[in-house]
């Protein structure tokens, strides 16, 4: 990806997860995960999640696609902690897991995390291509890709954080902004059993802010102005 697309995203979900965290989603999503020490967290973005994982006391490792969300990332967790975590560069994919498993063959993985996955905006559209070529390898319908590439991109995260689980005999948790897992995309509640034997429980939902790089949003008229506002779903797949 070129710098420049990938900085313009990491500037934009800066502001976005500052969002986040400033109204304490990420500490309301950080109570429901609680018990699980040794987490891998599927997208740290710019840091805030991975700042208040470490904050409450989880062993934290990630696996980032954008160079420039990890160095933020790092120079959060640098500042605050005076550490560093462990950061595998990488777009996670269905195609990929057994690969990042592999580089995590000695760590104790008790919880994987995929929190508002996203990021496909940050690619060009050469890029995009690319990316759609290998959806469809894994056997997404093409139709469908193109026209909603942005949630498929998520999706994938999604269905990689489950396979992941899967490896590591680790329960997954997932938080996403709108949506049943998925009910319009390629995840489907009884797919979760029937591909992962894995069962879906939606354990939270709460109101939050208004995402720039989300692309579902609901609004509604407070005092004749129009107030735009995200739902953010929780759910325990085990």
């Amino acid at each position: 990806m070129s710098k420049e697309n990938e900085k313009i995203y990491c500037d934009n979900w800066g502001k976005d997860s500052k969002k986040i965290d400033d109204v304490g989603l990420y500490d309301w999503m950080e109570s429901l995960i609680h018990e699980y020490k040794n987490v891998l967290e599927i997208g740290c973005g710019c840091g805030y999640s991975t700042v208040k994982l470490i904050e409450k006391g989880h062993n934290v490792i990630c696996v980032e696609a954008a160079s420039e969300n990890i160095k933020r990332t790092q120079d959060k967790i640098e500042n605050k902690f005076n550490k560093k975590v462990k950061i595998i560069n990488e777009r996670i994919t269905e195609s990929n897991c057994y690969a990042i498993v592999k580089k995590l063959s000695n760590e104790k993985i008790d919880l994987v995390i995929c929190w508002n996955p996203g990021g496909g905006n940050m690619y060009s559209e050469e890029e995009r291509q690319e990316i759609m070529s290998q959806f469809i390898r894994d056997g997404y319908p093409y139709e469908r890709i193109t026209e909603h590439f942005f949630s498929y991109y998520a999706e994938d995260m999604i269905r990689s954080a489950l396979k992941l689980g899967n490896f590591f005999n680790a329960d997954v948790n997932i938080v996403d902004r709108d949506c049943e897992i998925k009910n319009n995309f390629g995840i489907r509640n009884d797919d979760v059993k029937k591909e992962f034997n894995m069962d879906v429980k939606k354990v939270s939902e709460k109101r939050g802010p208004f995402c720039e790089n989300s692309m579902s949003s609901y609004s509604q008229n407070v005092n004749n102005n129009r107030i735009y506002y995200n739902s953010f779903i929780a759910y325990n797949i085990r």
